[in-house]
């Protein structure tokens, strides 16, 4: 795959389909999104909230997106075409997800044609989704001679952020673009799903608020590089250009482009984002951007989110969140290298856990007794032996009932189940597990080698002449 040559998006949906099972896909959905149990919410409630966890489980918008072995399959891809498939495939299992969750039968072709519809919209292109949304309805090739595909691939390529030099302020920048974009594919992909329907004026409005949305983000980013010098000239035309990109009115454009030269109050900004959506990603941002500047917490960020309305146990669940994606992180593209940090934060997101656990161990080590299967779970981890994907998600919903027994676990229980999970093994007393887990005295007596056999002679065979 290389963005350079025609036909990259083509190859790229054969890789990504062509491994996918779309059953694996549905019993990988938790199951409350699902509607698994009594009195689920609304099938379009589940959707959204699939979408909304999902921008944070994928790590699009940690700037850390997972890149599927399948896609990559062993090439060398640079660091900005790794990033690109990395989103793209994020943006991508979001419409699959919906597409399971409404019980849509998986076809490749059908599937790659609403892929694609899909990503164009995304990117800002109602006009290109229209197009291949009629080819489609007749039944025609979602491509057809060609040129419709080239025209998608460089939409796709023109809507990638551009680089200002700055490691934060690209990760930002980069965030909010796909953030933006995935959020429009993920409602457009419900409303396409669930009624079987594309309305290029709907999606329009979409992208139209998404556009407004992204422009105070952009502003925002701005009273972010205050405390570190502000915005260079660089960083200011980067943010210009993604600006015209939008093409807002006149009156909004002009109170953006203000603030990239004299930064927003944390009070203004509060009065012009108004969506808890979009605070909750702005505090999401100035968090990541403080730890990878090594830095736990900052008087913006303080500020930012008390105007936002983000209490301290809003802003610990946020936090554990952020931790539980970087504690075990696998095929994720480390673009912005937020991995080491990352993990830094989460170890001592761990042993804070492991102090609570500790002073209310009798009561915890009780209720892990009572709970058979989560007790297996934690022996085998403790054994050192990785948990499936379905037992991770056994173990968290587990997790989230046994955090009630101590409130102060329960405000990072759902988000941060796993961290709970690798403190119990911190902490736990051995005689917990199972006795099939448990150490035998023999198993800590030194290994004594084996007897090294001779090795039998050759007969040597004679060449033929």
């Amino acid at each position: 795959m290389d963005l350079q040559l025609p036909g990259w998006l083509a190859d790229f949906f054969g890789r990504l389909l062509g491994g996918y099972d779309a059953e694996e896909a549905r019993k990988r959905l938790p199951a409350e999104i699902r509607g698994d149990g009594p009195a689920p919410a609304s099938l379009r409630r589940r959707a959204l909230r699939h979408v909304d966890a999902e921008l944070r489980r994928s790590g699009l918008v940690y700037g850390s997106p997972k890149l599927p072995s399948r896609v990559a399959q062993g090439a060398r891809l640079d660091r900005a075409e790794a990033l690109f498939f990395a989103v793209l495939s994020g943006k991508c299992f979001i419409a699959l997800d919906i597409a399971r969750l409404h019980g849509v039968p998986f076809e490749p072709q059908r599937s790659e044609a609403s892929l694609a519809m899909l990503l164009a919209a995304g990117a800002g292109r109602a006009d290109l989704a229209d197009e291949i949304h009629a080819l489609v309805s007749m039944g025609q090739p979602a491509f057809g001679d060609g040129r419709l595909l080239a025209r998608l691939e460089q939409a796709l390529i023109d809507a990638i952020a551009p680089a200002t030099g700055d490691a934060i302020l690209d990760l930002l920048l980069h965030n909010a673009t796909s953030f933006a974009e995935a959020r429009v594919i993920g409602r457009l992909a419900i409303a396409w799903y669930g009624e079987e329907h594309f309305d290029p004026a709907e999606a329009s409005r979409l992208l139209a608020a998404a556009a407004r949305e992204r422009a105070q983000c952009l502003g925002a980013l701005s009273t972010i590089a205050a405390p570190r010098g502000g915005l260079r000239e660089r960083g200011r035309r980067a943010l210009g250009k993604e600006l015209r990109k939008l093409r807002l009115g006149r009156d909004l454009e002009r109170q953006v482009r203000v603030s990239f030269t004299l930064p927003a109050s944390p009070e203004e900004l509060a009065g012009r984002i108004r969506t808890r959506t979009m605070r909750r990603f702005l505090v999401e941002q100035l968090y990541l951007a403080n730890m990878l500047e090594g830095r736990e917490g900052s008087p913006l960020l303080d500020g930012l989110a008390s105007r936002l309305d983000f209490g301290r146990a809003d802003r610990d669940a946020l936090e554990a969140q952020v931790a539980d994606y970087f504690y075990d992180p696998s095929d994720v593209f480390d673009a912005f290298e937020l991995r080491a940090v990352g993990q830094a934060s989460s170890e001592l997101l761990v042993d804070r856990i492991a102090r609570e656990v500790q002073l209310n161990v009798d009561r915890i080590a009780l209720e892990v007794k009572e709970t058979g299967e989560l007790t297996q779970l934690l022996a085998k981890a403790a054994m050192g032996q990785k948990l499936t994907a379905e037992e991770r998600a056994k173990a968290r919903e587990q997790l989230i009932d046994l955090a009630k027994v101590v409130p102060s676990l329960a405000i990072i229980a759902a988000p941060g189940g796993m961290l709970i999970f690798a403190a119990l093994l911190k902490v736990l007393p051995f005689s917990l597990l199972p006795s099939s887990f448990q150490k035998r005295p023999e198993d800590d007596a030194p290994l004594r080698p084996a007897a090294v056999q001779p090795r039998p002679r050759q007969r040597r065979v004679p060449r033929r002449s």
